[in-house]
């Protein structure tokens, strides 16, 4: 039972995941190369390169688990919806855990 404020261990990569896919790239002074450029892909609609632009955003944010050997087999797919938005899904495999799947909204409602 917790009393609250303590921290949270956990054994696999998830939280990592995703604050690396919500958190903005650069916008953490204690590693400048910590999370995604989803923020900047935005401004590119959902057209087929917005969503390329989306799914290599994904992946250069996940690419440091690949790297540094905690995960491995990155998929992501970005698919334009007729609302405006653009749904990327994607899965990491944690070594030690199994899959981890992710999937956020991009663009206007």
């Amino acid at each position: 039972d917790s009393t609250g404020g303590e921290y949270e261990e956990t054994a696999t990569i998830a939280t990592g995941v995703y604050h690396q896919v919500k958190s903005d790239r650069g916008k953490w002074w204690g590693d400048p190369s910590a999370g995604s450029r989803l923020y900047l892909v935005k401004q590119l609609g959902t057209g087929v390169t917005g969503q390329r632009a989306s799914e290599d955003a994904i992946r250069e944010a996940l690419q440091p688990f690949v790297d540094s050997r905690l995960a491995s087999d990155v998929e992501v797919k970005a698919e334009a919806l007729a609302t405006g938005r653009i749904i990327m899904t994607a899965e990491i495999t944690d070594i030690q855990h199994g899959a981890i799947e992710i999937s956020t909204p991009l663009g206007e409602a």
